[in-house]
Parts: C-alpha cells; sequence; structure tokens
C-alpha cells in the first residue's frame, strides 16, 4: 500500500516539474522576445543634454529670485515642529507604531535588541 503512494506522489511530483519547466521555457521565450523589443527601442531614443551654460543660467536664475526667510517663515517653522512633536507623543502613547519600531522612529537610534 505505501508503495502505491509513494510511487503515486512520485509521479504527481514528476509530472508538476514537468509542468514547472514547461513554464519556465515559456517564461523563457517571452522574455527574450521583450528584451528584443526593449534593445530595438533603446536604439531610436535620442536623449537631449543640454549645454552647461544653459544649466548654470537656469541655477543662477533660480537661485536669484530665492528671498531670505522672515519672521513668519519661522514662526511657521516652529509651529510645524510643535505639531509634529505633539502628533508624534501621540502615536507613542496610542501604539499606532508597534513597540520595536518605536525607538528607531521616534528617537533615531537603533531598535532595542530582546
Amino acid at each position: 500500500m505505501i508503495d502505491i503512494l509513494l510511487g503515486a506522489a512520485l509521479a504527481g511530483n514528476m509530472l508538476m516539474m514537468m509542468a514547472f519547466w514547461l513554464m519556465i521555457k515559456e517564461m523563457r521565450r517571452d522574455l527574450k522576445l521583450i528584451s528584443s523589443k526593449v534593445d530595438d527601442g533603446l536604439d531610436n531614443i535620442e536623449i537631449d543634454i543640454p549645454e552647461l551654460d544653459t544649466i548654470k543660467d537656469e541655477i543662477f536664475e533660480m537661485m536669484g529670485s530665492m528671498q531670505q526667510p522672515n519672521w513668519l517663515d519661522h514662526v511657521g517653522g516652529a509651529i510645524g515642529q510643535m505639531i509634529q512633536m505633539k502628533t508624534m507623543r501621540a502615536m507613542k502613547e496610542s501604539e499606532i507604531i508597534p513597540p520595536v519600531l518605536q525607538d528607531t522612529i521616534l528617537h533615531n537610534d537603533a531598535p532595542s535588541s530582546p
């Protein structure tokens, strides 16, 4: 009886291995087809790289339009930081963050090992 069960298991195993082999063979064929299409597409791509002077001009134009922060920017930053600290404290108390990650996320330390 056990011989029959082992033979059936072995036959089933061999059938599954053949099915996997056929699937892998088909996937390899599809992968080669996709790879050849990608290679053909890459040959047709033209990339316009701007000259260094153009890049420098854009950077200087952007930096020239920047302004120094005023008092309202500083107040907004301070209020944002207070809101962030309050939110983090509330998350820690409500255990939204798993205890394992709390040390890393809330204190920027490595997680404590058990």
